[in-house]
């Protein structure tokens, strides 16, 4: 928030952004969640095929 603060400051946008911190924020979380969320979709389908089920875990060939 800070940077956007710093490279917005002094327009007008810059003054939207400042007056509806609550909402900027709650987007951005949004947007970090929907991220973290796809990236462990990524993770799992990555790691479907391994065999873990002793010690070690087997890769598919």
């Amino acid at each position: 928030m800070f940077v956007l603060a710093l490279v917005f400051g002094g327009s007008t946008f810059g003054a939207l952004l400042a007056r509806n911190t609550l909402g900027v924020g709650l987007a951005f979380g949004l947007v970090y969640a929907i991220g973290v969320g796809i990236g462990l979709r990524h993770i799992r389908a990555a790691t479907k095929d391994y065999d873990c089920s002793g010690d070690t875990c087997e890769l598919p060939e």
